[in-house]
């Protein structure tokens, strides 16, 4: 964490290398909670760099707090990034929704069958998801996908760390009950 701070501070006088590691560091997380969102690349990899675009400008107004990671700062702002952009345009689909990036990251030469099988849960997956309401889905994405503790999710959301785990426990027991009830 000592590392990451002295990179903030650099960042924050202006070096651009130090925000260039932040980016290297935290653009994969911001990506895939962003492909969460809208499940269309380049929308994604557009919202980004306007994601890191607002940090940059930003980044004097940081904070570091204990416990709390840059990171969340940086999903706070790419929640409101695609908050912004789903208010001012309507939703466009693409083919390339139906490939995941993170399935293509995880192994190199997947089995056929096992590609299936993955794209198969994946795809079961997003269609429960889609049922949770908004800030259910949200903190099953930030705690599950993105692997974030319940404080810093709260942090994100601007709740408390209480309410996360509740919000968790809710979207749990329905998620459950959405996947059971679904036939493959």
């Amino acid at each position: 964490m000592l590392e990451e701070e002295k990179l903030i501070e650099k960042a924050k006088k202006g070096d651009i290398l130090a925000f260039e590691k932040i980016y290297r560091k935290h653009g994969p997380k911001v990506f895939r909670f962003l492909y969460w969102k809208t499940s269309d690349i380049e929308t994604t990899k557009d919202l980004v760099q306007e994601v890191f675009l607002k940090a940059f400008k930003k980044i004097k107004s940081f904070k570091i707090k204990k416990g709390v990671s840059i990171s969340c700062w940086l999903l706070r702002i790419a929640r409101n990034t695609v908050i912004d952009f789903y208010r001012t345009s309507k939703p466009t689909y693409s083919l390339e929704a139906l490939e995941d990036p993170v399935l293509k990251l995880a192994s190199s030469q997947p089995l056929p069958s096992q590609l299936t099988q993955r794209n198969l849960e994946n795809e079961r997956l997003k269609k429960a998801l889609a049922k949770l309401p908004e800030i259910q889905r949200e903190v099953i994405v930030l705690r599950f996908i993105e692997g974030l503790s319940s404080k810093e999710v709260g942090e994100i959301l601007k709740k408390s760390d209480g309410a996360i785990r509740i919000i968790q426990y809710r979207a749990l027991k329905k998620l459950r009950e959405i996947l059971k009830n679904e036939k493959i």
